[in-house]
């Protein structure tokens, strides 16, 4: 009787196991498919003179593997995206908004045009944004200042103008921000020349109140 307790135990055991693994490896798979169809739009929306992104990225593999591409360890979901220097141009499609792990975002040296996707303000994970040396426009979205995590941001040399979003400055994690070489205009607070927050402006751009 008791030989027959403990195989019955056991068998349950192996079977809620058996169905967590399941359930686990189900959502994964969903989670992947997500991020792979964001970046398949990303994909779709550069262009490359070379062909590298193209052929690269390509379904038959995992995102993890593609150029440019990190996924974090714990749950294989894309974590960084790094496009820098690839002589590329496109734009941000909105479903970049559904890389929920994203961390760093860096196109930094492409050709890159158009705004910035409302979509992004879903990304909370993002602690490093580089656009710098594109061709981005537009007002910046009020939603930068919502980006709590937020450590690095470098919009540099791009067509980007208006205001500031007063939001940024309230980023208490910000420690760096470049907006030189845009045509930004505006006023930055005086205490930021208190803290330990690095800003990066021309000289003819923004004044201090």
């Amino acid at each position: 009787m008791k030989r027959t307790y403990f195989l019955f135990v056991g068998a349950l055991v192996l079977h809620f196991t058996a169905t967590s693994s399941a359930s686990i490896i189900a959502a994964n798979s969903q989670n992947n498919t997500v991020d792979l169809n964001a970046l398949l739009a990303f994909k779709a929306a550069i262009f490359d003179p070379q062909r590298i992104i193209p052929t690269n990225w390509s379904t038959s593999t995992s995102v993890c593997n593609w150029i440019g591409i990190t996924c974090n360890a714990r749950h294989h979901r894309v974590a960084a995206i790094d496009l820098s220097y690839m002589g590329i141009a496109g734009t941000i499609p909105p479903q970049l908004g559904n890389l929920s792990f994203l961390v760093r975002l860096n196109v930094t040296k492409n050709s890159f045009h158009g705004h910035l996707p409302t979509e992004l303000s879903r990304v909370r994970q993002l602690k490093y944004i580089s656009l710098e040396g594109n061709a981005f426009e537009g007002e910046l979205p009020s939603w930068l200042g919502e980006c709590s995590k937020l450590q690095v941001l470098s919009l540099s040399d791009n067509k980007f103008s208006g205001h500031i979003p007063k939001g940024i400055w309230n980023l208490t994690t910000l420690t760096q921000i470049y907006l030189d070489w845009t045509d930004l205009t505006g006023k930055l607070p005086t205490w930021l020349y208190f803290e330990q927050i690095l800003v990066y402006v021309s000289s003819h751009q923004l004044i201090i109140i």
